[in-house]
């Protein structure tokens, strides 16, 4: 497992990227909820319900619908590691390690700034995340 990183992360601008971008935050949660583990754009489209197109903008900006630099690989908050396996090339992507809790810094940042609606937001996400967590060890046991 990679080494947490201190990566100086502006907080203030992952929360208006994620808040800008609903499917990045589900991308996000997403990657958050599998890790260390990595995946594939396309799995990750499969457990988010999102389109490829969505997820790949998401994940690394479009230049169009999705900025390059508001993207999850732009911000720092996630790794993209080409992997090859018997001969084909893939793309991978994870959370990056942190020293610090993303989604509970987004939290007390939402509050600092009294937004509700991204309080809303970020609950439903973590609520739908610790549900799949929950069903995967209750599937595993």
């Amino acid at each position: 497992m990679e080494k947490e990183l201190d990566l100086k992360i502006d907080i203030s601008r992952v929360y208006r990227s994620l808040r800008k971008s609903r499917s990045r935050m589900r991308v996000y949660f997403c990657l958050w909820s599998i890790r260390p583990e990595e995946a594939s754009a396309s799995e990750i489209s499969g457990m988010t319900g999102l389109g490829i197109k969505d997820v790949l903008g998401a994940l690394e900006g479009d230049g169009r619908k999705y900025n390059k630099e508001d993207s999850l690989v732009g911000l720092g908050m996630v790794t993209r590691k080409q992997v090859a396996i018997h001969g084909k090339s893939f793309v991978l992507y994870g959370v990056r390690p942190l020293r610090f809790d993303v989604r509970g810094a987004l939290w007390e940042y939402a509050q600092h700034v009294k937004d509700h609606r991204m309080l809303d937001v970020l609950q439903s996400e973590i609520e739908e995340i610790e549900e799949k967590e929950e069903k995967f060890s209750m599937e595993c046991f």
